[in-house]
């Protein structure tokens, strides 16, 4: 008698077993059908919120621009397809001019608040102002903390240039 009870016990563990089983089955099912995919950021939708206006500022292919950086400056421009190359902290992207030399593109606060920072490898429009780089720019920036580190600070004094960009979109 004793033995039909032990049979009976693991009868019952085995069948609280599958049971667990089969709506652990059940609930992956049921996830997977209901989840929705996460969707990347869109640089596009960036648009909208950087200049509702439309865009503002020239536009000026890679290649004039690079032969000429210092007729550009205090102007409004649109730098035209370039590369971003790498992200350098919060509000700072290298894109790279058609000879493959490297500038520097500043985010402005609104645009690094609105999610406009690129990704590496994207080929984009950059909105904004050229302007002189100084010593005085720069501790701005490090005191700010747009500039993490020295080694930071040593990168973004390549150049006597850079754009103050409001608004960076995919290049079409």
């Amino acid at each position: 008698m004793a033995k039909s009870a032990g049979n009976r016990g693991e009868a019952g563990t085995i069948l609280w077993a599958v049971a667990a089983v089969a709506g652990i089955a059940l609930f992956l099912v049921w996830i997977s059908r209901t989840a929705e995919p996460s969707v990347p950021p869109d640089l596009g939708a960036t648009d909208t919120t950087q200049a509702a206006a439309g865009p503002s500022g020239t536009p000026v292919a890679a290649a004039a621009f690079e032969a000429g950086v210092a007729t550009f400056r205090n102007t409004d421009i649109i730098l035209q397809d370039v590369p971003v190359v790498q992200q350098m902290g919060r509000a700072i992207v290298w894109v790279e001019l058609p000879s493959g030399s490297p500038f520097l593109v500043k985010l402005t606060d609104a645009l690094v608040a609105a999610g406009g920072m690129p990704p590496a490898q994207a080929r984009v429009n950059v909105q904004g102002r050229v302007l002189e780089k100084t010593d005085s720019i720069l501790n701005a920036w490090q005191q700010a903390g747009v500039l993490a580190d020295a080694g930071h600070r040593a990168q973004a004094e390549f150049g006597t240039s850079y754009i103050e960009a409001t608004a960076i979109r995919p290049a079409r």
